[in-house]
This record gives C-alpha cells, structure tokens and sequence, in this order.
C-alpha cells in the first residue's frame, strides 16, 4: 500500500476547476492568489492596533467613552446589511430553477 497517496477533490465553480489538498490544509487557508487576504489584511492590523491603544490607555486611567447613540447607529447599518444579503441571496436562490429551465 502506498502512503504517499494524496486525497483531492475537484470542485468546478464558474467553469473553472480547483483542486484542493486535504493533506495540506493549511495551503488552502494561507494561499494568496485569488483571495482578498491581502486586501483586508492591513484593516485587521489597524483594528488589533486601535483595541490595543484603548486597553493602553484605559490600563493608564485614561477612559475613552463612546457614545450608545453610536453603537444604536452600527447596529441599524449591520442590520440593514445583513437584510440586504440575505435577501440578495434568497432572490438567486429563487433564480437559479428559472435559469435551468
């Protein structure tokens, strides 16, 4: 028996086939072409660095108070996103029997 046997599967999205390792599962996670990693990355970085300047400046008696009026305005943007998408996608999920047709 041969333990050198790797395990793909091949998924074709869009007429465009990818194959995927699952003995290499971190390839898959880290790889770069084709994903928007690197776009997202540097607001990540600036977000962990804004929570550690406020957990810095709070640990130094320096509090930074944030209005609720503010956090009631996210909430109604997130939420009026997430409707947004998932009525977007219901709508292609709808679509998708009349296209086959």
């Amino acid at each position: 028996m041969n333990c050198d046997i790797q395990e793909t599967y091949s998924n074709v999205t869009h007429g465009v086939s990818m194959q995927y390792d699952t003995k290499r599962p971190w390839r898959i996670l880290f790889r770069t072409h084709g994903s928007i990693w690197c776009m997202v990355l540097p607001y990540c970085l600036l977000n962990c660095g804004l929570l550690v300047g406020v957990t810095l400046l709070k640990k130094s008696d320096i509090n930074i108070y944030f209005s609720a009026k503010g956090h009631a305005i996210m909430s109604l943007i997130v939420s009026f996103l997430v409707v947004s998408k998932v009525n977007l996608a219901f709508d292609r999920y709808m679509e998708a029997p009349r296209a086959s047709w």
